[in-house]
């Protein structure tokens, strides 16, 4: 199976489109880390309102030469299942992000959320390619955007 998006169709919208393609592009080339991303941003809403990639980010260590984009992959498969939303954005805190908008991410169902890493988990020779397991999100201090 192909994880790459095909051409559109007339009728969609070509900038959301290409943004949608790039992130299917490193979502199949990252896709462990992608799915560790996942993985932590659904911990962070489990037991809070909201979340950002700021929150998901110390959670997810980007191995040497990796680019962290990938972090932009992560909600998308997880907003079009249902079970997060988009709720706005939010400046990012990190002085690398110069207060760039993040996105807050919202969770609506919580039992698919607690069944989903164990349904899309990556293989665990990907797991060790990605890095280290993420560690709990009880070690993430980071506040929850209101």
């Amino acid at each position: 199976m192909n994880p790459i998006k095909p051409v559109p169709s007339s009728e969609v919208n070509p900038d959301e489109f290409l943004k949608e393609r790039a992130h299917s592009i490193l979502d199949a080339r990252r896709s462990a880390l992608v799915r560790l991303a996942q993985v932590a941003l659904l911990r962070i809403l489990l037991e809070q309102k909201a979340a950002t990639a700021d929150d998901v980010r110390p959670l997810v260590p980007v191995p040497s030469g990796i680019s962290p984009k990938f972090f932009g992959a992560a909600p998308g498969p997880l907003a079009r299942a249902g079970i997060i939303r988009a709720d706005g954005f939010h400046k990012s805190n990190r002085k690398e992000a110069h207060v760039r908008p993040n996105r807050i991410w919202k969770l609506i169902d919580r039992t698919a959320a607690q069944k989903w890493p164990t349904n899309n988990s990556p293989p665990s020779d990907q797991l060790s390619a990605a890095g280290p397991e993420i560690p709990p999100s009880g070690s993430n201090t980071a506040e929850a955007a209101p």
